[in-house]
């Protein structure tokens, strides 16, 4: 899992999920979902505005995350 200071977290998951969450609610905001992997990394940019997932697949892939609020 990685946090970022305006109150989100971001958790990989063995399902192949990646996860945004909003750490003041607890509620989930964005799921990226991949089948077949594992996530072993996860990271916020300094900005916010983006995340990468490394996978067991040896790929790494960038989303863009919605705005912060």
């Amino acid at each position: 899992a990685t946090f970022w200071p305006a109150g989100r977290a971001l958790t990989g998951h063995a399902d192949g999920s990646v996860i945004l969450w909003n750490m003041a609610t607890g509620k989930e905001l964005t799921r990226f979902a991949h089948k077949d992997v594992q996530i072993t990394a996860v990271a916020i940019s300094p900005d916010g505005h983006h995340a990468v997932a490394a996978h067991s697949d040896h790929n790494v892939y960038l989303y863009r995350l919605p705005p912060p609020p």
